[in-house]
């Protein structure tokens, strides 16, 4: 497992080191490469649905996002089409904008967190704005 991260602020090459961290200048960039994408991050008008139809289309398909952060940064329209069509594998969310999250993503939202739960292989990094678990090269 290999742990990939974007922020503002690269966090010093040492630290990226002992971490086995690799840094993405943007998300555009990290979710290429990524099986799991956490979102960290808060919401101002430039994180305002980053998750959107064009950057999940350009997620790994069968990737899962777990959404700690914000709601209206992931497009919900978006987030339900790209499930649908199986692009996204999982979607993992406390709160959907706008208000109520679809029926139709439940079903994920359990399958995601049995799937965490039984192969333990998550692992969390605080002080990362946005957070990706890939495998191994």
């Amino acid at each position: 497992m290999h742990l990939h991260y974007t922020d503002r602020h690269r966090l010093p090459a040492s630290v990226e080191k002992e971490l086995n961290l690799t840094w993405h200048p943007n998300p555009q960039s990290m979710v290429k490469v990524c099986d799991v994408v956490t979102i960290n991050c808060p919401l101002h008008p430039e994180t305002e649905h980053l998750f959107n139809a064009k950057l999940l289309s350009t997620m790994k398909r069968g990737a899962y996002i777990v959404n700690t952060a914000r709601g209206k940064i992931c497009d919900r329209d978006a987030i339900v089409d790209a499930l649908k069509s199986g692009q996204l594998a999982g979607y993992a969310g406390d709160v959907f904008f706008p208000q109520p999250a679809p029926k139709f993503v439940f079903f994920f939202l359990g399958c995601l967190f049995v799937h965490v739960y039984v192969t333990n292989k998550f692992k969390t990094q605080t002080g990362i704005t946005l957070g990706a678990i890939c495998p191994t090269t």
